[in-house]
């Protein structure tokens, strides 16, 4: 039986280990990095929101033919 698995690139199989690295260069624990990414993620999460309701309020404002100037 053959292994169909698609061959990962080198340079992709090494960032978890540059990931580790640079984490115990840093001094920080672990715990501290996981809040400080998770906290990064949810601002960004926040921002697409903020930025999705704008776009559909400009977009419903032009369907119904409101201007900005109005």
């Amino acid at each position: 039986m053959s292994d169909h698995r698609a061959e990962i690139p080198q340079s992709i199989q090494s960032v978890p280990s540059l990931g580790a690295i640079l984490i115990w260069v840093s001094g920080k624990d672990v715990n501290w990095w996981a809040a400080v990414i998770g906290l990064a993620f949810i601002l960004v999460q926040l921002g697409y929101v903020i930025w999705k309701w704008r776009r559909d309020i400009r977009r419903e404002r032009e369907r119904v033919g409101l201007t900005d100037d109005e």
